[in-house]
């Protein structure tokens, strides 16, 4: 059962970029799809509207990067799954993307590479998470062709714990 009162975009979002990386076909064709350049407002490194997000986390995610109040698809939310409450991250992904870990899953799909990562000091994000068995995307956009929401929940439920942070940070695959 999802509350909807509890969807709240916390902005926990990380890029890294290192500026030498080749980039890989996927995103070179969603630059141009979109009217960037690169270089220039097309970098992966850069916020081509100015609106928080890197045009390497628009891409990974499916968003706009040149709408500066375009909705962004990432949400967080308590859910209630068994009878106990999960912090949950839902974000969308490159369709197809299969992840794996445990202290942190990750994923590489298009030139991308997805992490999705919790912590309780936000110092060390190395606690547990777990693909959510239900996806939850009560109030988000549609997502446009080549991206699927996807879901993941900290383990253990958040009545077992003080507080708790999951973020998702992108990267271009070496």
């Amino acid at each position: 059962m999802s509350r909807a009162e509890d969807y709240k975009d916390l902005g926990a979002y990380e890029v890294s970029y290192d500026g030498t990386t080749t980039l890989g076909t996927s995103y070179e064709d969603w630059i141009v799809a979109k009217g960037l350049v690169f270089p220039g407002n097309g970098d992966p490194a850069l916020d081509a509207d100015l609106d928080g997000y890197r045009n390497l986390m628009e891409f990974a995610v499916g968003s706009e990067p040149l709408v500066k109040n375009s909705v962004h698809p990432i949400r967080t939310s308590l859910e209630t799954l068994n009878g106990r409450e999960f912090l949950v991250l839902t974000t969308p992904v490159r369709s197809g993307a299969i992840f794996s870990g445990e202290q942190g899953l990750s994923a590489s799909r298009d030139g991308i590479v997805y992490f999705i990562e919790v912590t309780s000091d936000l110092e060390k994000f190395n606690e547990l998470v777990a693909e959510s068995p239900s996806v939850v995307h009560c109030g988000l956009p549609s997502l446009p062709i080549g991206w699927e929401y996807r879901s993941f929940q900290c383990t253990p439920p958040t009545s077992d714990l003080s507080r708790e942070f999951i973020r998702l940070r992108v990267e271009m695959e070496d």
